[in-house]
């Protein structure tokens, strides 16, 4: 898999705390995604990511920014973007980049986006509905409605790359009952599907919505994969039960698998 390497600018940064991002990125050269904070003398401008420790209004324009503040502090909350809280640990400054360089910057490694259809994607094309292999490869919408139901906007984010990239448009809710709402509108033919969500679950989500209409195949998409998880995700009519990381050919897999049950 290709590793691709975004800089990272600091302003204001006290040097104790430079050492901590210096630390943080080097630890990312284990990763798919690598950070590398600016050689003294670049310009922050040419960064792919600014993280500033003050006013957000000094970082140069167009550059993605991430402001770090400390715990409580009510001017940080009322600003809007991407926020470390201190200390910055490692794990916390990694999360951060990661999610500015998913929903900002369109990089999603472990989705292969933007990759060229292989044999797996062939192969889902051949079974959805309307849609030929050529229409796939050539990257053209396919004639299929998908649903993802999922609280973490990081998590729609990478749905939506991955779908994207294997030509398919979908919907999004971030809870449990606007996504039996939007069932009762429109017709999916797949609907991925997180257990835990705010409100009603997502094993409660399933069994309403096979009532609703038992036809979409289902396929619970979480970070709870246990052998009990599973079999509850069957009881209430899962087609397929899905443990994250879950990467584009697995998803994609899935999807096959359910298509061509009988």
């Amino acid at each position: 898999m290709e590793h691709r390497t975004f800089t990272v600018g600091l302003i204001g940064v006290k040097e104790v705390e430079q050492a901590m991002m210096d630390r943080a990125v080097r630890l990312s050269q284990f990763r798919t995604r690598v950070y590398q904070l600016l050689e003294a003398g670049e310009a922050v401008s040419d960064a792919d990511v600014v993280v500033i420790d003050g006013n957000p209004s000094k970082a140069p324009i167009g550059v993605p920014v991430v402001v770090i503040h400390d715990r409580g502090d009510e001017r940080a909350k009322a600003l809007k973007g991407y926020k470390i809280e201190r200390p910055l640990l490692p794990n916390r400054v990694l999360k951060v980049l990661d999610q500015v360089t998913m929903e900002v910057l369109n990089y999603a490694p472990e989705l292969s986006v933007g990759g060229e259809v292989t044999g797996t994607q062939t192969s889902i094309f051949e079974t959805l509905k309307g849609a030929s292999h050529e229409e796939g490869k050539h990257g053209k919408q396919v004639d299929l409605r998908v649903l993802v139901v999922d609280d973490s906007m990081l998590v729609q984010k990478q749905m939506e790359l991955t779908l994207a990239a294997a030509g398919i448009k979908a919907d999004f809710a971030s809870e449990g009952q606007s996504a039996l709402e939007m069932q009762k509108q429109n017709h999916y033919d797949i609907i991925f599907l997180d257990v835990m969500m705010p409100g009603i679950d997502g094993f409660q989500t399933c069994k309403l919505m096979k009532k609703i209409q038992p036809s979409p195949h289902v396929i619970m998409l979480t970070s709870k994969g246990s052998a009990i998880n599973k079999a509850h995700g069957r009881l209430v009519g899962a087609d397929a039960y899905l443990t994250k990381p879950a990467n584009r050919e697995t998803l994609l897999e899935a999807m096959e698998k359910v298509f061509s049950k009988k």
